[in-house]
């Protein structure tokens, strides 16, 4: 009989597997969707900087945040977009940054062969005919091990001074996403909320289907912003250039007056204008 405890492993049995992958994408995703929600909050601070509305009433839920943040992505593309592929700009990133990656490069291509010919080479002992180590020694960490653990202690100062800069480091990165999102939200209100002149003209299905005629090289379409009425029981409650929309809010613009105001939808219904002195959401005869 053979002895249980010297049984030989089942082939069939699961491998064990490691979760880093599983921990390294709910760690990212929990980072990108913080930051989003920052950003969105910076949103949230430039509404209430240029329109005179608290910030906490621009959001209900973490979700509104993200939809929020939206507008800050937007901005930030729309301004630097172009310069991101610049072809200008990517070499001159490439010239200034190519001789720090070629000694990385080097260093790193270094370190692996000094360490892959250090653990291939046999030490002095192994060479002797019909010497084996002893299962304590072939255990072992080996030389480059220890060395490591004396590097480790060696450096736990440097460690503690290291994670002190990792949080101030992250301290500032939670300051400066809301100042971030606060400089592009004041950004995309005045562009696209109170400097166009004229709503958004709604068009006919015919409109819509028509084949677009390419403008001039030279020529600028003026930016127009959206308009809407809110309307409860056949009744309109409010009106204006929407400055941001939430699940459960709007936030609307009077540009005659500069009041701004915000509207709780419930089961009203919003309808789009194309000028805010109609009387209604028609579109233009054709």
């Amino acid at each position: 009989m053979t002895d249980p405890q010297h049984q030989a492993p089942d082939a069939t049995a699961p491998a064990k597997k490691t979760h880093w992958p599983a921990w390294l994408a709910v760690i990212s995703t929990t980072s990108l969707t913080a930051g989003a929600a920052l950003l969105g909050y910076g949103v949230a601070l430039a509404a209430e900087t240029m329109f005179s509305l608290p910030a906490g009433s621009a959001f209900d839920s973490a979700f509104d945040l993200l939809t929020l943040a939206t507008i800050a992505v937007h901005q930030i593309f729309e301004r630097m977009g172009p310069s991101l592929v610049e072809p200008r700009l990517l070499l001159r990133l490439y010239a200034e940054q190519w001789h720090l990656m070629a000694i990385m490069a080097v260093a790193w291509i270094a370190g692996t062969l000094f360490f892959r010919k250090a653990s291939s080479k046999p030490s002095t002992k192994s060479r002797r005919v019909g010497w084996r180590k002893p299962p304590s020694e072939a255990t072992g960490l080996g030389w480059h091990g220890h060395a490591v653990m004396l590097l480790a202690t060696v450096s736990a100062p440097l460690v503690v001074i290291l994670a002190a800069i990792v949080v101030v480091l992250g301290l500032v990165t939670v300051a400066m996403l809301p100042m971030i999102g606060h400089a592009a939200g004041k950004s995309f209100f005045h562009e696209w909320v109170v400097a166009p002149e004229k709503c958004q003209p709604l068009r006919t299905r015919q409109q819509r289907l028509a084949p677009r005629r390419q403008p001039a090289a030279t020529a600028m379409a003026a930016p127009t912003v959206r308009c809407v009425r809110v309307v409860k029981e056949q009744h309109e409650i409010a009106r204006g250039r929407v400055i941001l929309s939430t699940t459960q809010a709007l936030m609307l613009f009077d540009p005659a007056t500069g009041n701004a105001r915000r509207v709780t939808l419930g089961d009203a219904t919003i309808e789009a204008l194309s000028d805010l002195g109609s009387t209604a959401a028609a579109p233009p005869a054709q």
